[in-house]
């Protein structure tokens, strides 16, 4: 049985300097980073001491998950997110620059998620003009997510997909822009992905990037907890289907 653990948010009190926004979402703000640190080892030290221990091990040739999404990887989210809010296991050829990206992502090497220039000018930026990643997705190796599109909630890319197009939710995408709905054993993939968030990965849950901002998602965090509740049962599945 999977012993959940007791996470950030649900021990700490909400500061109300965090700034609320439409649609259930609730700003992180820089004091909810600091905060965040204080209740880590070394507490506010915690990030300075991080990185003088990566500088020596990096002096001693081994690179840390940051010095590799630096060095193999762009990625536009900042590197708070990339640490404590996405699942991010091999760290080599990813391209990240999005609109949007949810909750609980577990994103592959070597995948390619941007804008395509399609719709736009000459000499604009490509912000409004990139994809939107929805909660609970799972990006396998070689994906390529082109344009502005929209990526639903529970949905798996398959490894060397094409997608240039909208995918619903509870769906998985595979070659270019071939859809179909999630079979049992694809919702198996999700449990996984949220098991290993919630174990390993994601510090902050609720976490997601959104127009160079990071916010936490309310309305995901109740269906994360039923989801977490379940995920040693048949019910997970059900859960899926009727939360999303």
């Amino acid at each position: 049985m999977l012993q959940i653990p007791t996470s950030y948010l649900t021990t700490q009190k909400r500061d109300q300097t965090m700034l609320t926004e439409q649609n259930g979402l609730t700003q992180f703000t820089d004091l909810e980073i600091n905060k965040f640190y204080r209740n880590r080892k070394f507490g506010r030290l915690n990030p300075f001491l991080r990185k003088m221990y990566f500088l020596v091990k990096r002096l001693q040739g081994s690179y840390s998950y940051e010095d590799q999404i630096k060095i193999a990887c762009m990625c536009e989210p900042p590197m708070f997110f990339l640490n404590y809010g996405l699942m991010i296991s091999h760290a080599y050829g990813i391209t990240l620059s999005v609109d949007e990206i949810g909750c609980d992502v577990n994103i592959g090497q070597n995948v390619t998620l941007g804008t395509n220039g399609k719709y736009m000018e000459l000499g604009e930026h490509t912000t409004n003009h990139k994809p939107h990643i929805g909660n609970l997705v799972r990006f396998y190796s070689h994906a390529i997510v082109s344009g502005e599109i929209k990526i639903g909630d529970c949905v798996l890319v398959a490894a060397g997909a094409m997608v240039t197009k909208d995918v619903p939710s509870k769906s998985i995408v595979y070659g270019k822009n071939e859809v179909k709905p999630l079979s049992k054993h694809h919702i198996n993939y999700l449990r996984a992905v949220l098991y290993h968030c919630e174990r390993e990965y994601v510090k902050v849950p609720g976490l997601m990037y959104k127009n160079q901002k990071l916010f936490i998602n309310d309305e995901y965090l109740k269906k994360r907890e039923i989801l977490l509740q379940n995920i040693n049962s048949d019910d997970f599945e059900k859960n899926i289907n009727d939360l999303f």
